[in-house]
């Protein structure tokens, strides 16, 4: 299977180990370990979003994308990676506005109809919704709804955070299995878990202890 991303003698800060790790296409992965520092600068530098090692942060090594180092990225490159890799927001309270519909949001990112119905439904939702505003929506529902939205971007990765354990509750371990399932093949799926147990589906797991 080809590689969409790969990491290599990735050092933390003032730590004597480093990282090494391989992304496939359509990687069902989990991080271990870590603390929440870590974890959202690992999310920043798979993303893209982190463009320069610094003493605060990942100090050395090389990051991949795609086949190509970062640093040798040209800044449309760099544009690329960062719309097909998308960290997903988690915290759906803060991310919709409660008037907006369905259908609308779904517009704003380049889908509608049938195809609409695909992504809503890849997300755990039922096509029933797309009039609906989000006010309407609960807030597990709303979480699944960013998933969607995310979807039909087209993405060739979604980075979740396990911020949004606290919002789903009990359903975040059941959400996170069905996505695994879900998701086309062609979409990497990593997730950077606290404490939560890996979810079913779940192929490869990266430590961030070193």
């Amino acid at each position: 299977m080809a590689t969409l991303l790969q990491g290599e003698g990735l050092r933390w800060q003032e730590g004597a180990g480093q990282l090494d790790f391989t992304l496939p296409v359509g990687a069902r992965a989990v991080t271990v370990g870590g603390d929440a520092a870590r974890r959202a600068a690992f999310r920043a530098l798979i993303t893209g979003r982190l463009r320069h090692f610094s003493a605060q942060s990942f100090t050395a090594g090389t990051i991949t994308w795609r086949g190509k180092e970062a640093g040798r990225l040209s800044r449309r490159g760099w544009r690329r990676w960062q719309q097909e890799a998308i960290p997903l927001a988690t915290d759906p309270r803060r991310s919709l506005l409660p008037s907006t519909r369905v259908e609308r949001l779904l517009r704003e990112v380049g889908s509608r109809g049938e195809e609409a119905e695909r992504w809503l439904e890849m997300a755990g939702l039922p096509p029933v919704i797309r009039p609906w505003p989000v006010r309407w929506l609960s807030t597990a529902w709303r979480l699944r709804l960013l998933m969607a939205l995310a979807l039909a971007r087209r993405p060739a990765l979604i980075v979740l955070d396990d911020f949004a354990a606290r919002i789903a509750g009990e359903l975040w371990s059941a959400m996170l299995a069905e996505w695994m399932q879900r998701l086309p093949r062609e979409v990497a799926l990593v997730v950077t878990l606290q404490s939560t147990a890996p979810p079913l589906g779940a192929t490869q797991t990266i430590p961030l202890d070193f």
